[in-house]
């Protein structure tokens, strides 16, 4: 019988439903002792785990510290169904999440009821509009959506401190944080957004089939969070380390003129380079020159964003 007693199992009864040894053992007809026994094999201890039930404990976290559930699961040793259970139990997912900011009232699901009383649905900043245009730019997709719903726009990065500021910046526009498991070591953060005409309107760069950047003024806001997510700071190494930026955009294959207008910079400060790889793929990629690469700090901010202190000189 003692076999049947999994860690899983004698988790879940001993510290999830907070059972006491006895009715544990009760529950599986095997003596206390021996509960008692598998407890400590597994390194299964209530002191350690008591956590996540302290409410206080959850709120400085999760709310304060701005730590994932799944870093908040990692520091306790347990699964982040865990944590996100006891944060909606002592609801400590911030109510403003489901509050409407116009009748400020709570509901389940806030996109319904923006659906249904669109003046409802919150208008995004001028610099909200830019973030997600740079990161269209780069690392943020729009998808199709079954059932005529409306488009998502979404962007995936291994960088949470970024991510945690986006979330910041759109707060009720967008969902929580999601945790994928894309690589060994390695975690990717996921956010989505909540459905908005302006991401119907983004939509339209896929008109072609592909994505296209549509001919725009690139503010220095645009540029900035294009730049974390397709560019690159190339140190060198030897007496000479002034860097430069190099930026990818092989989506734009093609359309060297409409670059070089969008750019805020003068032709000598950069060239782009076009390449077709040996299995046919195109690729194109603007390489700042040395001088050309201070403008560009300039020009964009000399502050870096979060999480991507590396991409600035200078940066770690």
């Amino acid at each position: 019988m003692t076999e049947k007693i999994t860690k899983d199992w004698l988790f879940e009864k001993y510290i999830e439903e907070d059972k006491t040894q006895a009715e544990v053992s009760e529950l599986i007809d095997l003596s206390r002792s021996t509960i008692s026994t598998k407890l400590q094999k597994y390194n299964i201890d209530k002191k350690k785990y008591k956590k996540y039930n302290d409410k206080q404990w959850l709120n400085q976290k999760y709310n304060k510290e701005e730590l994932t559930q799944k870093e908040i699961a990692n520091i306790l040793g347990v699964n982040p169904s865990v944590i996100s259970k006891h944060l909606k139990k002592n609801g400590l997912i911030e109510r403003e999440e489901n509050v409407c900011p116009e009748c400020e009232n709570e509901y389940l699901n806030i996109s319904r009821h923006w659906a249904s009383y669109e003046s409802h649905r919150p208008e995004y900043t001028e610099k909200q509009k830019q973030v997600m245009i740079g990161l269209l730019m780069s690392d943020g997709w729009i998808s199709d959506r079954a059932d005529g719903r409306k488009n998502r726009f979404q962007c995936e990065m291994v960088t949470l401190e970024y991510i945690k500021y986006l979330k910041r910046l759109f707060g009720i526009l967008c969902n929580n944080i999601t945790e994928i498991d894309k690589e060994k070591n390695q975690d990717v953060y996921r956010l989505s957004w909540k459905p908005h005409g302006f991401i119907d309107e983004l939509a339209n760069w896929y008109s072609s089939g592909r994505k296209v950047w549509p001919h725009m003024e690139l503010t220095p806001t645009i540029l900035k969070n294009y730049y974390v997510g397709d560019g690159y700071l190339l140190e060198r190494g030897g007496n000479y380390t002034r860097p430069n930026v190099k930026l990818g955009m092989a989506n734009e294959y093609g359309n060297e003129l409409k670059i070089k207008d969008m750019f805020p910079f003068s032709n000598d400060d950069y060239t782009i380079d076009k390449r077709v790889t040996s299995k046919g793929y195109t690729n194109m990629e603007i390489r700042f020159t040395v001088d050309g690469t201070e403008k560009f700090f300039e020009y964009i901010g000399e502050d870096p964003l979060p999480g991507f202190e590396y991409k600035w000189p200078g940066g770690s």
